[in-house]
């Protein structure tokens, strides 16, 4: 299915759907899988346009972003969809950040849902978990890559812009995530 182009693989993801929804009513067993199902299941998730960077999140979660280089022009980030749920992912990245470099995101703040007591995955500003900025600018993305909170200082400036100040220099890159199939357009800059 690599051949495929985007709207042959969204019909195809919708045809298997459908397809399973009729097996599934179909089945007169609750609560058991046939073989049929699972099949079904796997292509969904295989047929699912992804990005060519892979992020881990805590838990096994997995998914995949196409990420974008941070430079002073705001830079729209691309977002993917999320296997299954359909959420959106992007990431931006940029090596060699020196400490006192400060970058603004507007439209939405990086995700910080992941963290291991988190209460919200929609409003970054109602929990005091840690945002989703990874400490190297290459992917694999995988928690243990999770910059300490110590590495920069983050302010939400309360007009739909967050800046972050870094003290630390390094690379980073930064994960935004959005509970939602139609996201929120989010650029990102360096602004100094």
């Amino acid at each position: 299915m690599q051949n495929l182009s985007k709207w042959s693989k969204g019909i195809a993801v919708v045809l298997l759907t459908l397809s399973m929804f009729v097996a599934c009513s179909n089945n007169k067993k609750k609560n058991e899988l046939s073989i049929t199902e699972i099949f079904l299941l796997f292509l969904i998730v295989e047929t699912t346009p992804r990005g060519s960077c892979e992020i881990s999140f805590s838990g096994g979660r997995t998914a995949y972003a196409n990420p974008v280089t941070i430079s002073s022009t705001a830079t729209s980030i691309p977002y993917t969809k999320v296997p299954i749920v359909s959420h959106t992912i992007g990431t931006a990245s940029l090596e060699g950040i020196a400490a006192g470099d400060v970058f603004e995101f507007t439209g939405s703040d990086v995700a910080d849902f992941d963290q291991s007591n988190s209460t919200s995955t929609t409003d970054p500003e109602t929990d005091n978990n840690a945002p989703l900025v990874y400490s190297k600018a290459t992917c694999p993305l995988t928690g243990s890559d999770v910059a300490a909170t110590s590495a920069y200082t983050r302010v939400n400036n309360g007009d739909g812009t967050w800046t972050y100040t870094f003290n630390e220099a390094g690379d980073y890159s930064f994960v935004v995530y959005q509970l939602t199939t139609s996201p929120v357009t989010t650029t990102v800059r360096k602004t100094n």
